[in-house]
């Protein structure tokens, strides 16, 4: 996947989602194409959210190419998929932090 956030700036930056053990999807972004230098956001932080439908997707890490073809999705989609608890919890309201 690849993602658009603002404290990212506007370029796609790759990514994937990960669901916490709170059952909060939380997604990682390596800014740098780097998968030990990740950047965790919540799917509230995302401007713009594209799938890969390169079969089979690349490393989630490596700079995304426009020749993958990609799917749009709303960041809200992820949102939705977490339980009740994240959504409505402060602490998904986090900058982007550095892991």
């Amino acid at each position: 996947m690849r993602v658009v956030a603002p404290s990212l700036g506007s370029e796609w930056q790759p990514g994937r989602v990960v669901l916490s053990s709170g059952g909060c999807w939380i997604v990682q972004a390596a800014v740098t194409n780097d998968p030990e230098a990740i950047t965790e956001l919540a799917p509230r932080e995302l401007t713009r959210v594209q799938v890969s439908e390169a079969l089979p997707p690349p490393d989630w890490w490596v700079v995304p190419e426009d020749a993958e073809g990609w799917s749009e999705m709303l960041p809200s989609v992820l949102d939705e998929g977490s339980t009740s608890r994240c959504r409505r919890a402060d602490s998904l309201a986090y900058p982007a932090r550095q892991r």
